[in-house]
Order: C-alpha cells, then structure tokens, then sequence
C-alpha cells in the first residue's frame, strides 16, 4: 500500500506543480503582450507550451494574442493542438473557428463553429463567431438568425461592426449619428427681433439647433455675431450647423479658425475630423482625430473619437487597426454595435424597397 502511494505522489506532484508553473508564465506572458513588450511576451508563451502538456490554455492563450496582431495561420495551428489535447473542451474548437475565420477559410470556420455551437448550445460567443463567419462569406441572412443575442466579447464585436460598417460606406450610408440631432424642416426664416442683444440671439440659436432647425439656428448665430457675441462657442455651433446642413468643407474652415489656445480646441479639432471624413477625407480625418485626442477637453467624445479613427483605417482598407479602434468605442457604448446591426437591417430594407 505504501508502495501504491509513493508511485501515486511521484506522478501527481510533478504534474501539480508544472501547472503552478505554467499559470504562473502564462500570466507573465499576458502581461508582457498587454505592455506590448512582444519578443519577451511570444517567449514566455513558448515556455508555457512546454509546460501544459495535457493543458489547452497555454495554445488557446497564445492563439488570441496571435489574433490580435492579425497572424491567423499561426493561430490555427496552435488551436489545432490545443484541441487534440482537451478534444472535449468547446473552448480550443470556438477559438479555431474564429482562427480560420480571420484566416478568410469561412466554409471551414462555419464548419467549426457549427461543431461549437452542437457542443456547447449556450455558448453565446459561438454563436458570434458563426454569425461573423457567415457575414464574411456574404451570408447575412444565416448571421442575422444569429444576433439576437451577441456575446459580450470586444474583440468579437469588433469584428462583426467592422462587417457591419464595409458595405454601409460602400453604399455610403450614414455613420453612427447620435452627435447631430436629426434634421427639422425649417417652416419659414426667423424673425429676429432687432432689439435683442447678441447673447440673446446665440441663447434662442442654441435651442433651434438642438431641434434640428439648422438653418434657423445659422440666422440666430449670425446675428449674434453681428451683435459682437462673436465667441469660440458661436464659431462650434456655427460650423455645426453646416455640418447639419451637409455642408462639410464650409464646416472645416470654420473650425479651422479656432484659435489654438481656447478652451474648444479640441472639440473643434474632433468636429474638423468628422467634416473631413463625411467629405470623402479618411486620411486628413484621421490626422485630425489624433490631434483632437490630444488635445484636452474631449473626455465627452471618447466613443466617437475611436469609432470614426476606426470608420478612416476602414476606409484606408486596415481592417485590424479598424477593429482595434471599434473595441475602446464599443467598450464606452454597449449600444453601438445592436444600434450599427439596426441601421445595416434598416438601410438593406430601403434598398430593397427602391428595387
């Protein structure tokens, strides 16, 4: 009986106490690759490799980061691994289809992730991953029967809003729009009463533009400035306004003029941004974009300032620096991807009703 124990404990302590070690590197490695510190990070990586033998993790954990510097066929081939190790585990066969989705072998994703999905019918993030799959083998019927619920994965619905958003700015359909209220006919031009000073025209200018009514709020705001009301705050609501009237060029010169130390310049520069983009102008957007971000002041525009450098890198055609800008503004707004799947069902709608 002895004999039987000691055999027992020599087999299990090592086993134990290699994968103490292994958690522990796998940490180190995760740490590193978050501090971008790559070389040390994909070394720590082999190293746990070596030491979860009868272990997924390792493969799987090495697999996602791989992901996320966009090299898909490495990726596919630990996953490959980790599955032959926990051939039960849904976990390594999800990850391989997102793999070989990435790697543009959809048929083969759809596939695995239908194999997913038999396992593990719960699992919300497989049944992303094949809608993902589906909408990048153009099957967007199979991916809508999908998303009606979507796993709360960033990386995943980054993926998917970057779908969403390639053929809407193919079909140049408006972006995200909850910065500009919608348009409001404007019945007739404003009568301004002459006496009024020029912070009383800019106050009622301010309430038509958050009405929509921009052409009765653009009246008001030149009055103001005519009546020495000629602020940094005037100069914002004046170019939104044309923005609101789709005037992008005249928008950017206005803001172009902020001066660089008011306290508006970086919303100004955001704004600049965002004329320039909706002006056919990825690359100057996103010059401005980064400036806006650094700017100060702009705490507010978080969400849209990483959502609209994501819709320029799109534009430019990288898809991965797109999806790393979608994954902060998802992560600021919940509600940005179920509202970007309801504008593309909405659009498509429109489309087939002009036919």
């Amino acid at each position: 009986m002895l004999d039987f124990l000691l055999l027992l404990v020599s087999h299990v302590v090592p086993w134990r106490r290699d994968r103490l070690r292994c958690t522990a590197v796998l940490r180190r490695a995760q740490r590193a690759w978050r501090r971008q510190r790559f070389p040390e990070s994909e070394a720590l990586f082999e190293q746990s490799l070596s030491l979860g033998l009868t272990d997924s993790r390792p493969s799987v954990q090495y697999a996602w980061a791989l992901l996320d510097q966009g090299d898909a066929p490495r990726a596919v081939e630990l996953l490959e691994g980790a599955i032959e190790i926990e051939p039960e585990n849904p976990v390594p066969l999800i990850m391989l289809g997102l793999a070989q989705s990435d790697a543009g072998r959809q048929a083969e994703a759809c596939e695995t992730l239908r194999a997913a999905c038999g396992r593990a019918p719960l699992n919300l993030l497989a049944a992303t991953s094949l809608a993902l799959a589906h909408l990048r083998a153009g099957q967007p019927a199979a991916a809508n029967s999908l998303l009606g619920a979507v796993a709360d994965n960033l990386a995943v619905r980054a993926r998917l809003l970057v779908e969403l958003e390639k053929p809407l700015q193919h079909r140049n359909a408006p972006p995200h729009e909850d910065l500009l209220p919608p348009p409001s006919e404007d019945a007739h031009q404003p009568e301004i009463d002459p006496k009024a000073g020029g912070r009383r025209c800019f106050n009622q200018a301010v309430k038509a533009f958050h009405k929509g009514k921009y052409k009765t709020a653009a009246a008001l705001l030149n009055a103001a400035v005519s009546r020495n009301f000629n602020s940094d705050e005037a100069r914002l609501y004046l170019a939104g306004t044309e923005l609101g009237l789709g005037n992008h060029e005249p928008a950017a010169k206005l803001l172009a003029e902020m001066p660089p130390n008011s306290m508006l310049r970086g919303p100004a520069l955001f704004y600049s941004g965002l004329a320039r983009y909706l002006n056919n102008e990825p690359q100057a957007a996103r010059e401005l974009l980064d400036k806006a971000a650094n700017a100060g002041g702009v705490h507010d525009f978080d969400e849209f300032i990483h959502y609209y450098r994501g819709l320029c890198f799109l534009a430019d055609g990288n898809e991965l620096a797109a999806r790393r800008e979608f994954e902060p503004a998802l992560d600021v707004n919940c509600s940005l991807l179920s509202r970007r799947l309801s504008a593309a069902a909405g659009f498509s709608a429109a489309e087939a009703s002009a036919v």
